[in-house]
């Protein structure tokens, strides 16, 4: 017989029968009652349908993100920056004339009327898939749980027309005219054999008559027409306003409105002979090119100024990016200063402050070669001329469907000028997919 676990068997005894000392089969060991067990099943199930109450719930409260304070995991470099909040899991994607936001997560639409400090959900995506499992499948992923397990960013273009429609580009080009609560697809570019604009949120054009323009980012293997659609009629439908034949360029990165001369600018590239600057003052009816030949002309997006062109190039050879600006009083092209990494997305604010965002490649050649900093940073000029370092963030590794390392970048709304800076950084180790809000402080100029 074992001995009593206090170690005094004659005490033990005493209280064999109390919840202290349980009685002892004849191995010695202690007996547990049935109903014990009975017990432990009852508060486990009773966990369990608490646990299914809380989630329920939590299913149930109506979505909302608030920006929320407090210091910031970001490598700020530079007083020309102070940061105001960030909302977590949400891209910030385009800000409308009368500075309503819309935000994306997943295939879920937000958006706020109090300058980003709050954002509430609208609507969703639809499955085009109407058999059932498809449909339960979806309903599950689109869950406030399934969107945390699996953490899909969702579509970047977003684009708002002025009579309050919305356009969003994913696998289809999805419209909504009750203000984003309900989508309908109105056109499959794979069906014609297009492809759609390239991801971001500065990539789709919106004129001041409500057209729509976007150019095809093809990555496929050369040669390849490439060809600009343009979305008419309230953004139901869609046609070819112009054609690259093949050979002439590989993809299209942008088309943006020039609000100053009322006229869109269209970024190509990759190659040196592939990469230009063009513009249209007929809605297509003639492509002019302002420049190309070489990486310098290699542009994803740029800053529309009143007296310039600014833009950091997407060159990711050995020599690396450089910033530039197009001045048109002398029509010359002009070297700022140096990247190094890549630039793809920037963005003008409401004062008039320049900010663009660098790249990280891992597999680019100019990293190769020169093995930068592993992050995506963040860029501040209020002149064009002087630009500031002001934030840095880490890479994150991963490996894309097709093999790939992903990339680390940092996204700016799309729309209207805004007073205060919104970026959102992808593929990073701190703040990944988080829309960051900072304040821009304008120095005396040197």
């Amino acid at each position: 017989m074992l001995p009593a676990l206090c170690g005094n068997d004659r005490i033990c005894s005493a209280f064999r029968r109390s919840y202290l000392c349980p009685p002892l089969n004849r191995t010695g060991f202690p007996v547990v009652p049935k109903t014990l067990g009975r017990s432990a099943a009852h508060v486990a199930a009773a966990g369990l349908l608490l646990a299914a109450a809380a989630l329920v719930g939590w299913e149930l409260l109506p979505e909302r993100r608030v920006l929320r304070d407090g210091p910031s995991h970001a490598a700020f470099l530079s007083d020309v920056l102070r940061p105001v909040g960030h909302l977590h899991r949400l891209r910030a994607a385009f800000v409308t004339r009368d500075n309503r936001i819309f935000a994306i997560e997943d295939h879920q639409l937000y958006s706020s009327s109090d300058g980003g400090r709050s954002f509430s959900l609208l609507g969703q995506l639809p499955e085009l898939d109407p058999s059932w499992h498809a449909q339960i499948l979806d309903r599950l992923a689109r869950t406030k749980l399934g969107r945390a397990l699996h953490g899909n960013d969702g579509p970047s273009n977003i684009v708002a027309l002025s009579t309050g429609t919305i356009l969003v580009f994913y696998d289809r080009i999805y419209r909504s005219d009750d203000g984003g609560r309900s989508f309908n697809a109105v056109f499959d570019p794979a069906a014609f054999g297009f492809s759609g604009p390239a991801p971001g949120a500065q990539n789709v054009a919106v004129g001041e008559d409500d057209s729509v323009y976007y150019g095809e980012y093809k990555t496929g293997p050369r040669p390849h027409g490439v060809h600009i659609l343009r979305g008419a009629d309230d953004g139901r439908d869609w046609t070819v306003a112009h054609r690259f034949p093949p050979g002439h360029t590989f993809h299209v990165h942008s088309v943006q409105f020039d609000q100053y001369r009322n006229r869109y600018w269209v970024m190509t590239g990759d190659r040196d002979e592939e990469s230009a600057v063009y513009y249209t003052e007929d809605d297509f009816s003639t492509l002019r090119k302002l420049g190309g030949g070489s990486q310098d002309w290699r542009v994803v997006t740029m800053m529309i100024t009143p007296d310039a062109l600014f833009w950091g190039s997407d060159n990711d050879t050995s020599s690396g990016a450089d910033i530039f600006r197009y001045g048109f009083s002398d029509g010359r092209l002009a070297k700022i200063r140096h990247l190094g990494k890549v630039a793809y997305y920037s963005t003008v604010l409401s004062d008039g402050t320049l900010a663009l965002s660098t790249a990280y490649e891992p597999d680019s050649p100019y990293v190769r070669d020169h093995r930068p900093p592993a992050s995506a940073d963040l860029w501040v000029s209020i002149d064009g001329r002087e630009w500031d370092l002001a934030a840095s963030f880490p890479y994150e590794p991963g490996t894309r469907r097709d093999g790939k390392p992903t990339r680390a970048w940092i996204t700016f709304p799309g729309g209207e000028a805004q007073q205060l800076l919104m970026f959102t950084p992808i593929n990073t180790s701190v703040h990944d997919f988080n829309t960051k809000i900072a304040q821009t402080i304008r120095r005396p100029l040197r």
